[in-house]
C-alpha cells in the first residue's frame, strides 16, 4: 500500500500503548489519508502529462501528414 517502515513501526508501537486500540486505528485512518491524499495528487499529475504528451505526439503526427510522411516511415 506504500507506507514507509516509519509508518509500519509508529502504528505497531502504538499496540503498546492501549488496550482499546482506538489510538491504532486513528493513527491508521490518518496515514491512509495522507497516503490517499498523496496518490491522489501523483495520480493528477501523471493525468496532466499524459494529456500534454498526447497533444504533442498529436501535433507531430500532423506535421508529419501535412508533409505527406506516414508516422511510421520515421
Amino acid at each position: 500500500l506504500g507506507f514507509s517502515l516509519r509508518d509500519i513501526k509508529e502504528y505497531l508501537d502504538l499496540y503498546v500503548v492501549g488496550a482499546t486500540r482506538t489510538e491504532q486505528v486513528q493513527h491508521l485512518a490518518r496515514k491512509a489519508r495522507e497516503r490517499i491524499d498523496m496518490l491522489e495528487a501523483q495520480l493528477q499529475a501523471v493525468k496532466t502529462t499524459l494529456s500534454e504528451l498526447k497533444g504533442i505526439e498529436q501535433q507531430a503526427l500532423d506535421t508529419l501528414a501535412e508533409r505527406g510522411i506516414a508516422p511510421g516511415a520515421v
